[in-house]
């Protein structure tokens, strides 16, 4: 599955709406050129969201999707090509040839994916505006529809959540009205429609209620059509001429039929997020309850979306948990083997165990994998089931992942890319909002449309969204280990912790199969098109990859865990020189004293004027340049002043050779947010007041700088006294369980 070109289509167009975009391209002459590969990429964006819906199902169409996409990248370069040399013309006053070499750039990429689009034709792809069900998302309604019959007894591990719901059935309404809401929320695959069913079945349901209807609802929230499926649930058949019939007469035939009826209705895999859709149904629904009965009338809603139970439920929110590993086997025994025929066959179950956990509490993928066993009796079948890792298997329209995918289907363009660049950190990762947000800047995802709306205030909106939608989940506060600090403290910080289930992490990797590669340090085949690289070791001298990767923007060591490693100054001066087009680079462990200077030298962009590059008279676009865990520095790197109109965010933590700030910072005039953490010998430097951009000082771990920068009574107060935020707190000692992600995290939006 490849689906990252809808996300890039949307970055782009957000990029080039801007208007600082827009008068770059003015003053460049470019503003004719540039608006016709706007007007090209907003034609195919019709006909992208179609054909990401049906790629599984057609080759053609993804290597259609692949080439576009390819083609989308390269047009991103050339935009960063425009953006960077009206930053070095802040500089330097030079044109040159640049706009007419720019020109021929934008011309051929326009024909390229004009060129790429006319194929569209041959694969059969209508026009799907974004905001739109896809196509094939109504062709694929009939295989997700449910119904209301489940066999309990293929259920494992739903017994308690069961009877909680079941309680708050039985409770009078909470509301005037008398109708109460219950969402059950979770992740796809999780049990939510199942556990749903095993209540509407109960016998004490069916007792308590006169009236019960089911109703599957999906991404078509289409108040008219729901009003009359509700009518047939009620009556148990078709309505006489129902496609005849005005809104009017069906709204009047549903309040007529659920009058004085004490009624349970289900309303199974809701997607709207319109609250006024909600509530014009609702009316609906309200004051037709049996006065005489106090219990009142019960919905029961299910959905994947954080945001759609809040809109609908007024009572208790149901959010549904992950399988036990001990309840995860008993099902895919029951769905593997014939009744008690496991006992025969130890060795496909010691097999069958592994498998079962490498589900992580996913009842779907369970189901999935233990009925595709069911018929493969062999132990060489089953083996490669558990040594493959399940969720890599290419399945198509149900299965492991399917229900993920559907998920993944109905986020907009723009969050899907930022959820597909997940996929380059490791399974089990613990993100951090800073670094996540970071990364994401880093690699231009958070273009923002409101010139007021930092990227930052749209990273959290897009992390929220994510959590909403469940693809993040929070981190168990056991498994963070702190030295006496609490989430509310994080929470002041600014810092917040999720990380992402296993096989939501295989859907996001699934989703850039040719970018991304995790490799060794003596690897000697990497594929060509890969852009994001994550080593698993380290090394003696360089790599050696067999092959020039001119594509690569990403440069990490997220896969090396907790062994030793080191990163050396040679390494460093293999990726300045190899990789222009670097945007992000993690270089955790290392023991710099001092960053190589050719950090420095990092270009982004080719240009032959070596003059410039000389004498040092060039800006970086550098935005976030964070520091963790350096013992040995001493000092902040000159090159940094060089960003001083562009960088908005310094982070620095565990750096305690660290002693001064330099005298040169308050040239960084761009200079929004510091965070200084566990530096014990750190000052800062005179003149602090010209960081007027400075709104946010956060210090934590260091007692003498806390005490210097006490508000009104410290001697650095003055200092800093005009910043708007300042959080200095010294009895924080940062996290054992640390934000690794900055060791040397600095990114590289454009280099010139």
């Amino acid at each position: 599955m490849d689906s990252v070109a809808s996300g890039l289509l949307a970055t782009m167009l957000d990029r080039l709406a801007t208007t600082a975009f827009r008068n770059i391209s003015m003053a460049r002459g470019l503003q004719v050129d540039v608006g016709t590969l706007q007007e090209s990429l907003t034609l195919i964006g019709a006909y992208i969201m179609d054909a990401e819906n049906k790629q599984t199902q057609h080759q053609s169409i993804l290597l259609w999707l692949q080439q576009l996409k390819e083609a989308f990248f390269d047009a991103s370069d050339i935009l960063d090509e425009i953006e960077c040399e009206a930053l070095r013309n802040q500089v330097v006053n030079r044109h040159g040839g640049f706009t007419t070499k720019m020109a021929h750039k934008i011309k051929d990429i326009k024909e390229r994916i004009d060129e790429i689009a006319t194929l569209r034709m041959k694969l059969g792809l209508p026009v799907i505006p974004e905001s739109s069900t896809s196509v094939s998302l109504h062709q694929n309604m009939a295989w997700r529809e449910t119904h209301s019959y489940v066999r309990p007894s293929l259920v494992i591990g739903r017994d308690e959540e069961k009877e909680k719901i079941i309680g708050s059935l039985m409770v009078p309404p909470s509301d005037s009205d008398g109708i109460d809401v219950i969402p059950i929320v979770g992740i796809g695959g999780l049990g939510k429609t199942t556990l749903t069913q095993l209540v509407y079945n109960d016998e004490r349901v069916i007792e308590h209620f006169n009236l019960r209807m089911w109703v599957f609802v999906s991404d078509d929230f289409d108040v008219k059509r729901l009003v009359l499926e509700i009518i047939k649930a009620m009556q148990g058949t078709d309505v006489v001429d129902a496609h005849n019939k005005s809104f009017d007469q069906l709204q009047n035939l549903l309040r007529e039929g659920l009058c004085g009826r004490n009624f349970l209705l289900v309303l199974d895999d809701v997607w709207n997020e319109d609250y006024r859709e909600w509530l014009q149904l609702r009316n609906l629904l309200v004051g037709t309850h049996d006065k005489d009965n106090k219990f009142g009338n019960k919905i029961i809603t299910t959905t994947r979306s954080d945001k759609v139970a809040s809109i609908m439920g007024n009572v208790y929110k149901h959010n549904l948990k992950y399988l036990p590993e001990e309840d995860c086997l008993k099902l895919f025994v029951k769905c593997a083997f014939p009744a008690g025929e496991e006992k025969k066959h130890p060795r496909l179950l010691e097999i069958g165990k592994d498998i079962a956990r490498k589900c992580q509490g996913l009842p779907l993928a369970v189901v999935s994998l233990g009925y595709l066993l069911y018929s493969k009796p062999g132990e060489n079948e089953w083996k490669k089931i558990r040594d493959s890792e399940i969720w890599k298997m290419n399945q198509q329209d149900d299965g492991i992942l399917a229900a993920l995918k559907l998920s993944y289907n109905h986020l907009p363009s723009r969050l899907k890319q930022c959820f597909s660049y997940c996929s380059i950190f490791p399974k089990g990762y613990h993100y951090t909002n800073l670094e996540l947000i970071s990364f994401w800047m880093a690699h231009g995802l958070l273009q923002t449309k409101d010139e007021d709306e930092e990227p930052e205030e749209l990273g959290e909106i897009y992390i929220k969204e994510l959590v909403s939608r469940s693809f993040f989940e929070a981190v168990p506060e056991e498994l963070v280990v702190i030295d006496g600090l609490i989430f509310e403290e994080l929470e002041l910080l600014g810092i917040s912790f999720f990380k992402m289930h296993d096989l939501v992490h295989d859907l996001a990797v699934s989703t850039m199969p040719n970018e991304r590669a995790v490799v060794k340090f003596n690897t000697a085949n990497v594929k060509e098109k890969v852009q994001h690289v994550s080593f698993s070791d380290s090394g003696e001298g360089v790599p050696t990859f067999g092959q020039v990767l001119n594509k690569v923007r990403t440069i990490g060591f997220w896969h090396v865990g907790q062994k030793a490693y080191a990163i050396t100054e040679p390494f460093v001066r293999w990726i300045s020189k190899e990789f222009k087009y670097l945007r992000v680079l993690n270089i955790q462990g290392s023991n710099f004293q001092f960053l190589p200077d050719c950090f420095n030298k990092m270009k982004h962009l080719s240009f032959e004027d070596e003059g410039e590059e000389e004498n040092g008279n060039y800006s970086l676009k550098l935005e976030r340049f964070s520091i963790d865990k350096l013992p040995n520095l001493a000092a902040l790197p000159g090159w940094l002043r060089r960003s001083g109109k562009t960088l908005r965010y310094m982070g620095l933590s565990e750096c305690p050779s660290l002693t001064a700030l330099p005298e040169w910072l308050p040239n960084l005039t761009s200079l929004e947010t510091l965070l200084i953490g566990d530096c014990p010998n750190l000052t800062l430097p005179q003149r602090m007041d010209r960081l007027q951009s400075l709104q946010n000082l956060k210090i934590y771990g260091c007692p003498q700088l806390v005490e210097r920068c006490k508000r009104y009574t410290g001697l650095d107060w003055p200092k800093i006294a005009h910043i708007p935020n300042v959080d200095a707190q010294s009895n924080l000692d940062m996290l054992e369980f640390t934000i690794d992600n900055f060791e040397i995290y600095a990114e590289f939006r454009c280099n010139p």
